[in-house]
């Protein structure tokens, strides 16, 4: 199910975009490249061995084997790296910290806080309306012209005080 496209009275746009699982598919897709570079490089080094090819080309192979596999080794731990800090599973419950980030969970879990304080910003903004609708009726002869007209920050300006008729214009 996609994301609200109206988040009025919240935001003017969803306060926390992005696509929780799309980040954990990428992270998988690292992950599985770090496996697949941890095996090529483990079979690397065991390609050539003194009793396959014992000489000094074999000699030289197995120093270049050796030099690229540890290059290799580098590369695995930058795409285990990036796999570990992006997530495998927006539904994972751990938290997101420095020693271990977890973004898909932790984007997945912001997107579901800001998804349950929508409904209530939504029911109070219309409270708001309401009870304004009912102050200008009831009482809007006695107020200031735009006292009771929310500020474009959405608050409304502070109360004045109510000028009410004397006894004889009752």
């Amino acid at each position: 199910m996609g994301r609200p496209t109206d988040w009025a009275p919240l935001a003017d746009t969803d306060p926390v975009p992005g696509d929780a699982y799309e980040v954990a598919v990428l992270g998988r897709r690292f992950q599985a490249t770090a496996q697949e570079i941890s095996a090529a490089a483990q079979r690397l080094r065991t390609m050539c061995t003194d009793v396959y090819w014992d000489s000094a080309a074999g000699e030289a192979f197995r120093q270049q084997s050796v030099q690229t596999a540890g290059k290799l080794s580098a590369a695995f731990d930058r795409y285990s790296a990036a796999a570990t800090a992006l997530g495998t599973d927006p539904a994972n419950p751990s938290p997101s910290t420095a020693a271990r980030p977890n973004y898909a969970g932790a984007l997945d879990q912001a997107q579901a806080i800001s998804l349950r304080a929508l409904q209530p910003a939504q029911d109070a903004a219309t409270t708001q309306q309401t009870t304004l609708s009912r102050l200008r009726t009831e009482y809007g002869q006695w107020l200031a012209p735009d006292s009771l007209s929310p500020a474009a920050s959405g608050h409304l300006p502070p109360p004045l005080p109510l000028v009410l008729p004397g006894p004889a214009a009752l």
